[in-house]
């Protein structure tokens, strides 16, 4: 005779569809909050199937161990878990949630369960505890749905919190003394003081942003001015560029590493600033020690760039519904980490094939459905995952080309010896005009102040348009943005506004302005995070080619910006070639006159 329990409960939660797919695929917050008992976790392991050792203490001190498999879901649809037990009185347990769109503002939650027992008391242990901590979900969804809409920390487990108050208050005020603003200020402190351990850990600002309705730019801001008040810690997250998860992460930027090992995927990467380094935040441990315990592991919540991820058994075939997604994607195994690219480069198929070797095809057309035929002789984990990079990361690249975290943290810098990639930025250089002339007619001192001011006059524009200054180098800036089009907004306003810094100076004064987009290397050059490469050569080159109120700039960067251009009144282009010192062939240049 089988032991076996089954159940279905099916509840209507007010939350668009993708809303509810975000908010509850979080199962480790929802076992948290379910009460659920911390857990283990092994790395994963092949042994016929993909998984994990799992362990635990039931009620605090009963031993728990099972076997938990790879999750299995598609996005916006459904998720499910399966678990093996060693040694307990519960054989098996299956758990699936899958969601429908009832409009555009609800969705229905249907909850599956099949749970296999060996005796009475695994039974028992079903009916009376686990199921019911499971059923809770339907509460959880409606809880979680009521925080979505007014914009309030999500439910938490029910526990006692404990922080040091003296630490907390002090750096509270300190806090406060920054500009930041009272929502700002107050949402922040009172999640640290009041969320669990998972949700003041890995803090992402652009995700806290939209879980409070903030303006992102302004939330990373209140985040940085919060780190430095000792609210919070920063903390650099390497993150593989497969599975796109921590593998390492230190609290300085000189203990970055240049490559790290993703134990899931099998293989080394190199660390770049373009996607793999993260800044991420956790709550200050001289304010409150958070632990960090597991409740789940493997669910879609840690990898929101899979849209779908199927377990085919050995030498099997299923056919997989894809749905049809709209981004760039590509089909991957994982741990082998064989892929195949979804464009426009490949055949129509409806059959994949993969074998020891992987698949025999590289490219393939989208398609609805597919069927893909396992040949080997142990279970795959069948993955369809998005190109996009994360919208919530907050990367190396983004926020040390931010004029606030320079200022903040000016001696964070890399190992002296140390070159990481950073990708494509634009890279924009300014000088004075004829400053010799300027120190020789009204003497040191003035012409001294003049730059100074002029200095400060740079920073606010650069700033405001979400540039860095990087340094200065006797009367000229070398600043970075990560868009083209804040290097040229940034430019158009430093002319554009000259009047007010004449007003400030003694003698009046022209600004030479040029700048390159391309990729760059971070590097410490006396001990400021700098860049290195071709890309500042050429934008150091192209600087020298102004003339004053104007601005020099490559073709090439130019025809990226040239729409937005087109939009400014009273401007005049002028094309031309120029050999410059360093180039074997002459550049193609833009001079936009002001």
């Amino acid at each position: 005779m089988t032991n076996i329990i089954e159940l279905e409960q099916e509840q209507t939660i007010h939350l668009p569809l993708s809303s509810a797919w975000d908010l509850l695929t979080d199962s480790n917050h929802f076992n948290h909050v379910a009460g659920l008992f911390p857990v283990t976790f092994s790395d994963f392991q092949t042994d016929q199937s993909l998984h994990r050792q799992a362990t635990a203490k039931a009620l605090g001190f009963i031993p728990v161990k099972w076997r938990e498999h790879a999750f299995t879901w598609v996005k916006n649809q459904w998720f499910e878990i399966e678990r093996i037990y060693d040694k307990s009185p519960v054989d098996r347990a299956v758990w699936k949630v899958s969601l429908f769109p009832v409009n555009a503002t609800s969705t229905s939650i249907r909850v599956n369960g099949h749970f296999t027992y060996k005796n009475a008391l695994g039974k028992i242990a079903l009916q009376k505890v686990i199921i019911p901590q499971l059923l809770g979900f339907f509460p959880y969804a409606e809880a979680v749905a009521e925080a979505f809409h007014s914009k309030k920390l999500r439910p938490q487990a029910k526990e006692s919190l404990s922080y040091n108050a003296e630490v907390f208050h002090t750096r509270e005020k300190k806090f406060r003394a920054y500009p930041v603003k009272r929502a700002h200020a107050d949402t922040l402190l009172h999640h640290i003081t009041n969320a669990n351990d998972e949700d003041v850990l890995n803090m992402q600002p652009l995700k806290f942003a939209k879980t409070y309705g903030f303006d992102p730019t302004e939330t990373v801001d209140f985040f940085l001015l919060a780190t430095k008040a000792g609210v919070l810690q920063q903390k650099w997250s390497m993150m593989c560029p497969n599975c796109r998860v921590p593998k390492t992460q230190v609290t300085a930027l000189k203990d970055v590493q240049n490559t790290v090992h993703c134990d899931l995927c099998g293989l080394d990467f190199d660390t770049d600033f373009d996607r793999s380094i993260q800044m991420q935040f956790d709550v200050h441990p001289a304010i409150r020690q958070a632990a960090g315990e597991l409740y789940c592991l493997n669910g879609p919540m840690n990898s929101p760039h899979i849209l779908a991820q199927h377990r085919i058994p050995a030498g099997t075939e299923q056919q997989v519904p894809l749905g049809n997604w709209q981004s760039s994607h590509r089909y991957r195994v994982l741990q082998h980490n064989h892929a195949v690219q979804v464009d426009a480069f490949g055949n129509e198929t409806s059959r994949l094939t993969y074998g020891e070797n992987g698949f025999a095809q590289h490219h393939v057309l989208p398609t609805d459905t597919l069927t893909i035929s396992n040949t080997t002789n142990q279970e795959i984990v069948f993955v369809v995952e998005e190109l996009v990079w994360d919208q919530d990361a907050l990367t190396a690249r983004d926020v040390t080309a931010m004029q606030l975290y320079r200022d903040l943290f000016a001696t964070e810098v890399l190992a002296a010896d140390q070159e990481i990639q950073v990708g494509n930025m634009t890279v924009l250089f300014t000088d004075l005009k004829s400053s010799t002339a300027l120190y020789e007619k009204i003497g040191d001192a003035l012409a001294y102040s003049d730059v100074r001011q002029h200095f400060s006059y740079l920073k606010e524009h650069i700033s405001v348009n979400r540039g860095a200054i990087v340094k200065t180098i006797g009367d000229s800036v070398m600043a970075v943005f990560t868009d083209e089009h804040d290097a040229l907004r940034a430019s158009i306003a430093i002319h554009q506004s000259m009047e007010k810094l004449q007003q400030l100076v003694s003698e009046p004064i022209a600004i030479k302005i040029g700048f390159h987009s391309g990729p760059v290397i971070a590097v410490n050059a006396n001990d400021i995070l700098d860049y290195f490469g071709r890309t500042v050569n050429i934008a150091s080159r192209v600087e020298q080619l102004s003339s004053g109120n104007d601005i020099v700039m490559t073709a090439d960067t130019y025809e990226d910006v040239r729409d937005k251009l087109e939009l400014v009144n009273g401007v005049r282009i002028e094309q031309f070639s120029q050999q410059v010192k360093g180039m074997s062939e002459a550049l193609e240049l833009v001079r936009v006159n002001i």
